[in-house]
């Protein structure tokens, strides 16, 4: 990082924050072939009808992602959605309401359900991949981006997503600016902040709101201070079954409201972050 030539966001500001709205199926039960995830959360693993599991996921479709949208519109800023292929499918209509809010879209997989790994020949992992291209375009949506079911990669995921023509990739957590990736195609990394993710935090390690609330504002803070001398990025994961419920929608207006009330903060699209990165000549 000290080595690196400082970076500035548009309008000379230091610190850009990405809420990535993550909307995923998960299946029950598990198609053949495919693992059984812990970490997909939202009730107790049990034998199927996993009527807990697959509820507090669709509760997120229905009525979460509601709150979490109005939230944005209030206070202007425009969506990223990282949305699966059966998601897509089988809500059309939240499709459109995503559309019509003027969302960028993230390519999210198949499904939660069906995470990539190298356990795939490359051949399969390609077409895993074509195939989610393809189904979600017949859906309506065009991708701008890839975020991988659970974050999980084979040692060939980001050549083939580089290949497939996307513009960046979000299942990186190693470091606070974009980056180039040495892949085909032009492919940057987007780093997502796994300490700000609310499945991880909230559920995973059973956080409390008020510590979730005060790392963020911590964090935030931090990142103004740093990104006076070179710009950094806050991109972390939002998931409507968690923070689209009525009990924790207040905190994540919170965060935005104080990220706003940052001199130097910018609340943009993953997609006007990475561009905002290429312009910059680094």
């Amino acid at each position: 990082m000290p080595a690196r030539k400082p970076l500035r966001w548009p309008d000379h500001r230091g610190l850009a924050v990405v809420p990535l709205i993550n909307l995923e199926m998960v299946e029950d039960p598990l198609p053949a072939g495919w693992p059984q995830i812990r970490s997909v959360g939202g009730g107790l693993i049990r034998d199927f009808p996993n009527i807990s599991r697959v509820s507090t996921r669709e509760y997120g479709h229905r009525v979460g992602i509601f709150r979490i949208l109005e939230a944005l519109k209030v206070r202007g800023i425009r969506p990223t959605v990282a949305i699966d292929v059966l998601t897509a499918e089988q809500y059309p209509s939240l499709v459109t309401v995503l559309r019509d809010a003027s969302s960028e879209f993230v390519a999210h997989g198949i499904a939660v359900t069906r995470p990539i790994s190298s356990a795939m020949s490359v051949a399969a992992e390609r077409d895993y991949i074509a195939e989610t291209l393809e189904r979600l375009e017949t859906c309506g949506i065009r991708p701008t981006g890839w975020f991988s079911p659970e974050y999980a990669e084979s040692t060939v995921t980001p050549q083939l997503i580089g290949a497939a023509g996307l513009g960046y990739l979000c299942d990186w957590a190693n470091d606070e600016q974009p980056y180039r990736m040495s892949t085909p195609g032009d492919l940057v990394a987007l780093p997502l902040w796994a300490d700000f993710d609310d499945q991880t935090v909230l559920i995973n390690r059973m956080c409390n709101l008020d510590m979730f609330e005060d790392h963020f504002i911590k964090a935030l803070d931090q990142l103004a201070i740093d990104g006076r001398h070179s710009a950094r990025v806050l991109h972390y994961c939002v998931r409507p079954w968690i923070m689209g419920s009525p009990f924790r929608i207040d905190t994540f207006e919170r965060v935005l409201d104080h990220a706003l009330s940052r001199e130097g903060v910018w609340l943009p699209t993953a997609g006007e972050v990475v561009a905002a990165w290429r312009n910059s000549g680094q």
